[in-house]
């Protein structure tokens, strides 16, 4: 019992915090020495149990569900996830199951409901120094694989094996570094304001009070087309209007700055009757010229998947409503520019994210983070935007309602940031491919 409660905690603790990567580690060889198979799933609840405990703040806090109800469905998800990940590795046997894991992780990254890909052991590799250059060529869930070999060959004892697959990774990172280095050679310079409402969550859901705080938001686009950036980006939902409220000030609002500056901005639209949905649309010169629907939707957050309608009823911020997924995996086009705007949880969606990224020059997550707060789940999101950046090589943009709105250059660096809930402008110059 005491044994897989270490390796479940030592598992948990890179997830919330950046600076205990190394945990990672020393809870896989904790994982090793469990030989039983109750031990190994206890293990597995127990990690999901300490990284997943900020649900909590959207759930009860900002969603309405009572405190005795989401216990008992976050003690049943960490009991399924666990079943799911550390129970199907098992299967396999004790001397192998620390292999399967990361076969496991890419399981449940697609599957159900479009797949959970959250809590991925490679992700940690984006904190390390050096390795985590090396996702440029291996992605997360092949760092997946290197962390759970490395543990796995020195437990066994064949040092010489774990050197030389250090020895690989780390040739694989300096090449990255080098590759990466020539890629900035051909770039050009582009201006970029950031708008960052910092309307707090209560504020969003009460919809009067959301209403009075959007003219802070627009005030905020007045200033930002003022400046010389060649465009601004807003976050996620960011007005209580919706994108087919024409006749809204708020709305008629973005279309006349628009003429100043071409504006990114997240809205929800309502289509067809009561089908809503969540997207990003570009602004420029009086009118609205691209859009991108969100694809892969937030189980639970955005619609509610069998058997769980029930909680339609009892979820109250859902409205009873589930959002429609976008069919069109394509970015934003503004001349010979072009933005991938993933939204929110899509950035943890590696395939997505690299399908819609292919032909931009750089990615732009619109994400609203209010719903947790400044939380270890705030932490685990914006880290997913570091692994897409070193990834792909490309800039990427943090563009989130209530902070830390920024961007992470190529090499993994988050640079020019607001602070958590600061409401502001930040302006910023990124290097893009010619």
């Amino acid at each position: 019992m005491i044994l897989p409660l270490f390796a479940g905690l030592a598992l948990s603790l890179p997830f919330l915090s950046n600076y205990l990567w190394f945990f990672l580690f020393i809870g896989l060889f904790f994982l090793l020495q469990i030989r039983s198979y109750f031990g190994f799933l206890l293990a597995g609840f127990w990690f999901f149990v300490f990284s997943l405990n900020c649900s909590y703040l959207p759930a009860v806090k900002y969603g309405g569900i009572s405190p005795i109800l989401f216990v008992l469905l976050f003690v049943l998800l960490c009991i399924f996830l666990s079943i799911y990940q550390f129970g199907l590795a098992r299967v396999f046997g004790p001397k192998i199951a620390i292999l399967i894991l990361p076969l496991s992780e890419l399981f449940r990254s697609y599957f159900p409901y479009g797949g959970f890909p959250w809590l991925i052991f490679g992700k940690i590799v984006a904190n390390i120094p050096l390795f985590k250059h090396s996702l440029l060529y291996a992605g997360v869930y092949v760092q997946s694989l290197f962390v759970v070999s490395l543990v796995y060959l020195v437990n066994r004892g064949r040092f010489k094996s774990a050197l030389m697959l250090v020895f690989f990774m780390s040739g694989l990172s300096m090449l990255a570094i080098f590759e990466k280095s020539l890629n900035q050679l051909a770039t050009k310079e582009l201006k970029i304001a950031i708008v960052q409402p910092a309307v707090f969550q209560p504020l969003r859901i009460d919809m009067q009070a959301y209403r009075r705080e959007s003219f802070k938001t627009i005030e905020l686009i007045e200033s930002a087309v003022e400046t010389d950036a060649d465009i601004v980006f807003l976050p996620e939902s960011s007005l209580s209007s919706y994108f087919s409220d024409e006749d809204d000030l708020q709305i008629q609002s973005i279309y006349q700055l628009s003429l100043k500056k071409p504006i990114v901005i997240g809205l929800i639209d309502i289509r067809e009757g009561k089908r809503p949905y969540n997207s990003a649309y570009l602004f420029h010169q009086g009118k609205a010229i691209d859009s991108y629907d969100k694809v892969m939707l937030m189980p639970i957050g955005e619609f509610l998947p069998p058997p769980f309608e029930f909680l339609k009823d009892t979820f109250s911020i859902i409205g009873g409503l589930d959002y429609y997924r976008g069919n069109n995996i394509k970015p934003l086009s503004l001349n010979s520019l072009r933005v991938a705007t993933p939204i929110c949880f899509e950035v943890a969606h590696q395939s997505l994210v690299r399908e819609l990224s292919t032909k931009a020059h750089f990615v732009a997550v619109l994400t609203n983070d209010g719903w947790f707060d400044d939380s270890a789940c705030t932490r685990q999101h914006i880290l997913w935007a570091k692994v897409r950046a070193l990834e792909l090589g490309k800039n990427v943009l943090w563009v989130n309602n209530n902070g830390f709105s920024g961007y992470i250059n190529p090499m993994g660096r988050f640079s020019r940031s607001l602070s958590y809930m600061e409401k502001g402008i930040i302006i910023l110059t990124l290097s893009i491919p010619k």
